[in-house]
């Protein structure tokens, strides 16, 4: 009975692999008792949104997801990461692979706190990647919002401030009554106030008093 082609010694040989789908290499490797190499995850860059570059789109987005995913090592993410695509919501599943990807696993995000009703003890907020923008310009797209939840009795006072939230993720597409419900929920295991480093507010806005009568104030 005749080998197969360009095989020797009872091995498969490289030529022969060339030649098969990619599924029946990797259960020819796994057959044969040798670790197959994980596919590279797809980046959508042709529905892009945002003003990123789609090569330095993709570095971006491969390099967060080389972290573990865990408290001890969250996947650094910014709003573009999560919104810079267009979001079809006439389709099944709107989410590409590379925010799939995120469900589950510990992220660590910056932006601003968007309070529902109260402004003490906050148990539950929106995130936003600008105040200055959403109160000042353009309302974020449904896939710049982030609903962070705070576990615990005690919840967050409201600042203005730039907020680090750490915490592992859902991804979530589900419409009830014709309105699609929050895309992303973030549990907040840990969350840092930093200064107030807004991207779109221009270099001049002093945010101790240029937010007066529109948004709460800290102190008395």
């Amino acid at each position: 009975m005749g080998g197969l082609p360009g095989a020797s010694g009872g091995q498969v040989g490289g030529n022969f692999l060339k030649v098969l789908p990619p599924l029946m290499v990797l259960a020819l490797l796994v057959g044969c008792g040798k670790e197959a190499p994980e596919p590279r995850l797809e980046v959508r860059t042709d529905n892009l949104v945002s003003e990123a570059d789609p090569e330095m789109y993709d570095d971006r987005v491969l390099a967060a997801l080389q972290h573990a995913g865990t408290m001890e090592d969250p996947i650094p993410l910014d709003m573009d990461f999560l919104g810079a695509w267009e979001l079809d919501e006439t389709s099944a599943q709107p989410f590409p692979p590379h925010v799939l990807a995120l469900e589950g696993r510990v992220v660590s995000i910056r932006g601003f706190m968007l309070p529902d009703v109260d402004f003490e003890n906050i148990r539950k907020f929106h995130m936003v990647r600008s105040l200055w923008g959403c109160c000042f310009g353009s309302p974020p797209r449904m896939n710049e919002i982030v609903l962070v939840e705070v576990p615990g009795d005690e919840g967050l006072d409201y600042t203005y401030n730039t907020l680090e939230v750490t915490g592992p993720l859902s991804v979530v597409w589900e419409i009830e009554d014709g309105l699609v419900n929050d895309l992303y929920r973030l549990e907040a295991l840990g969350v840092r106030e930093l200064g107030f480093f807004d991207p779109d507010a221009p270099d001049d806005f002093d945010p101790s008093s240029g937010f007066e009568g529109i948004l709460p104030s800290q102190g008395d």
